[in-house]
């Protein structure tokens, strides 16, 4: 019922390509389905029957290969609402997917790292009367 309502907090680390302009922001695309050529659904920006989708970000540190050029940045997530691929979507539509994702990222993004490089870091709920965070520590 806390997640319905909104009453959760929820963060969520990522390494994602290149660095941001800003340090901070909030990302509104909405969501929906969409059939692939298989026959399969899949999600995506828009697509079919769209719900709200909202993530807040920001930048906790940009990091920079000398050798290679390569940019990237660990970043928290912050979904204020919970859909389907939200925080994979959001990141490769405002132009910074998430590292290991074969799925929503190309090729040079989805495979410069063996897994995906997406954690739930920490959950707030309300428990008994009290506000407790659970926290994980992030393998990245």
């Amino acid at each position: 019922k806390q997640f319905e309502a909104r009453t959760t907090r929820k963060t969520y680390v990522a390494l994602v390509s290149r660095h941001f302009a800003k340090d901070h922001g909030i990302i509104s695309m909405p969501i929906g389905k969409q059939k692939t050529p298989e026959g399969f659904n899949r999600w995506v920006i828009g697509g079919t029957k769209p719900r709200d989708a909202i993530t807040e970000w920001q930048v906790d540190e940009a990091f920079e290969d000398v050798e290679t050029g390569a940019k990237w940045t660990r970043i928290l997530l912050y979904p204020k609402t919970g859909r389907g691929h939200q925080l994979r979507l959001h990141m490769k539509a405002s132009g910074h997917p998430i590292l290991g994702d074969t799925i929503h990222a190309d090729k040079e993004v989805a495979t410069c790292s063996p897994r995906l490089c997406l954690h739930a870091h920490e959950l707030e709920v309300d428990w008994n009367g009290r506000r407790v965070k659970a926290t994980s520590v992030t393998p990245f």
